[in-house]
């Protein structure tokens, strides 16, 4: 079985969760038999995740540390998507499985996945996804009960640095969330009460499993393959 897996690059500083996670699921597939192909987001300076036999590890480091307003910027990254393009061109109908989907770098993976034919999996966390700023919490460290008002967004990251937001930047970045888990045989999250925030956006509670663990996981993309 071959599977790709992406993990996202988060805001910048320490790296993201999504490898972590993404490491444990790529060695477990692994071991059980499948071919793995990692595409890393990071930013400069951060480790590469380590490769083995079965498991070939893509790093994108030259990613840059946006300021909260530059929330189009955040969500670009052609050569991700390229690699991406590239691996199901060599290996059609692998499995995909996006790690950390919301926490910048590309919204694109499981919308191109799916047009070539993969099936596609995400493991989010639902804050990540409703709040751009990853932490709901608004630019004077408020607690953020107003997450689907672009507007209110708007203004949350329309902080000192340049350049703003617009409110289309806003409602386009969660589109985008939305297309890609549109296609998803399985979502997953880590706590129950991130439901919420990702059927927030519209998408149906019927594909979302709480734990998301590697095994979990895997075991969704196994059974999904038979």
């Amino acid at each position: 079985m071959q599977i790709v897996v992406v993990s996202s690059p988060g805001l910048g500083g320490q790296p993201h969760w999504s490898h972590e996670v993404a490491g444990a699921f790529a060695r477990l597939a692994v071991a059980r038999g499948a071919t793995v192909r990692w595409l890393a987001g990071l930013h400069a300076g951060q480790p590469i995740p380590p490769g083995e036999a079965g498991l070939q590890v893509v790093a994108h480091q030259d990613r840059k540390v946006y300021p909260a307003g530059a929330v189009n910027p955040s969500q670009l990254d052609a050569q991700l998507e390229l690699a991406l393009t590239e691996c199901l061109r060599l290996e059609p109908l692998s499995a995909v499985v996006h790690f950390g989907l919301g926490a910048q770098g590309t919204p694109n993976v499981l919308w191109l996945a799916d047009r070539m034919g993969s099936k596609t999996f995400a493991c989010v966390r639902g804050v990540e996804l409703v709040c751009h700023r990853g932490d709901l919490l608004d630019r004077d460290k408020v607690i953020c009960t107003e997450w689907s008002s672009a507007d209110r967004c708007r203004w949350c990251c329309s902080d000192a640095a340049k350049p703003k937001p617009s409110s289309d930047d806003m409602l386009n970045r969660v589109d985008l969330f939305i297309a890609g888990l549109a296609t998803a045989a399985g979502i997953f999250v880590s706590e129950a009460d991130e439901v919420d925030y990702v059927t927030s956006l519209g998408v149906s509670a019927k594909g979302i499993e709480v734990g998301a663990t590697a095994e979990q996981i895997l075991d969704s993309v196994i059974a999904s393959a038979n």
